[in-house]
């Protein structure tokens, strides 16, 4: 497809009837995109046990009065979608934020902690059986009642905290050593207090563990030698706490959804913000299509040797492959269309529609005039590439033509294609 032709389909875009736009909802034009996408990502995948909430963000440079400024986002300035992903990092529920429709208040929370609450109850509408997952989040979904909310839910939370959400006897000493820590236990909840530097302290809210454990892990750090002027590995033990240790592994399950969708994508420059958001959806349906295959491979080659496991597609062999398999409707159409394969009723509405234009060459006027009821499956049509001429071709001074005969797939100019199928008789 050429740039011209991509741009007059991209001009003529549209996922709603606008006549039916009221003017209340602003996410009219992609409310049924984003529904449909959202319907078929939840329907074809059963989420792991490990689950993460943040922000995705849909770029976009044009103007709109729900742009934010964002500035810890590599997009840069757009649109914020809170997203519901996996382990595999599955993309299985979102909500755009300025969308009206799950702004209220889920048993008296505010409208970030409730965002938390709408993503889990679609999770559980769809999975009744689904217990004991354990969510991560940051700290702009932190709170005490929300840890409670999802634990009558049957969902472990562990999340970081501000300093106001979380109490104010929680906390230590000035002169307090570094990886020194306190808890406090709550109901169902415990909240921690970190010390990890001797000015800074790690607040968490934590119902998957109970109680709180200092563990060590070993890391590896870069080490600058002197003597040898290269750098060495060397293995340290690090202190740690359990809940910061889970936090740290599975917190970033969002940003590896964008990173996979970020890898091949179809965004393009616009200044129409639908543009957007249909280039977020195409792409998080490419995402999610290629992480439920590669799961499944994953299942179908467990336990099996190398010679026998069928080879994984990348990520870029997978969509080329997508994209053959969406375009082999319309390929298929195209070879039927063919010169070569054109049928006598394609003949008669070709010669319907030659006879209809006025300016018509006079010769095949006459071939159309005298010899109708002959020859229907020859048909001078036009086509887009000029060819030699069947009948003077063993002249040298002969021009080619774009006149093409549809029965014998040869170009032929007007005049010869009459002598040619006729032998010159009247």
């Amino acid at each position: 497809m050429g740039l011209i032709r991509f741009q007059q389909i991209l001009r003529y875009l549209h996922c709603a009837d606008n006549s039916k736009d009221s003017g209340e909802d602003d996410l009219f034009k992609v409310r049924d995109l984003l529904s449909m996408l959202n319907r078929n990502c939840q329907r074809m995948w059963t989420p792991s046990c490990i689950l993460a909430i943040d922000e995705m963000d849909i770029g976009f440079r044009g103007k709109h009065k729900h742009k934010q400024r964002i500035t810890f986002k590599k997009t840069g300035d757009g649109f914020l979608v809170f997203a519901l992903c996996d382990s595999a990092g599955y993309v299985f529920a979102f909500f755009v934020k300025f969308d009206t429709q799950w702004c209220r208040n889920i048993e008296g929370l505010c409208a970030s902690h409730s965002v938390v609450l709408a993503l889990v109850d679609i999770l559980l509408e769809h999975n009744p059986l689904y217990k004991y997952g354990e969510l991560y989040a940051d700290n702009f979904y932190s709170s005490y009642e929300l840890a409670e909310a999802l634990f009558r839910r049957n969902i472990f939370y562990c999340c970081t905290a501000r300093k106001g959400r979380v109490p104010r006897t929680l906390s230590l000493p000035d002169d307090a050593p570094v990886n020194s820590f306190v808890q406090l236990h709550r109901q169902n909840t415990t909240v921690v207090r970190w010390r990890v530097k001797p000015s800074k302290d790690v607040l968490m809210i934590t119902t998957a563990h109970r109680p709180v454990t200092a563990t060590t892990k070993t890391k590896r750090r870069a080490r600058f030698n002197d003597a040898s002027q290269t750098y060495e590995y060397v293995y340290e033990q690090e202190f740690t706490l359990n809940c910061a240790n889970d936090y740290n592994m599975n917190m970033n399950l969002v940003d590896i959804a964008d990173q996979i969708r970020g890898y091949f994508t179809t965004r393009r420059r616009t200044r129409k913000w639908w543009h957007r958001f249909f280039f977020f959806c195409l792409d998080t349906a490419a995402c999610n299509s290629y992480v439920a295959y590669k799961t499944y491979w994953e299942a179908e080659n467990e336990g099996k040797e190398n010679e026998d496991k069928r080879k994984v597609l990348t990520h870029r062999q997978f969509n080329h492959r997508l994209a053959e398999e969406y375009n082999s409707g319309s390929r298929k159409r195209q070879r039927s269309l063919s010169m070569t394969s054109r049928s006598a009723s394609m003949a008669k509405v070709w010669k319907a529609r030659r006879l209809s234009i006025p300016d018509v060459h006079p010769e095949v006027k006459r071939y159309l005039t005298v010899h109708r009821l002959k020859h229907l499956d020859h048909y001078p049509g036009g086509g887009r590439q000029q060819r030699k001429c069947g009948y003077c071709i063993k002249d040298r001074n002969s021009s080619k033509t774009t006149y093409i005969c549809t029965g014998c797939d040869t170009g032929f100019h007007p005049e010869c294609f009459f002598h040619y199928h006729t032998g010159g008789e009247e």
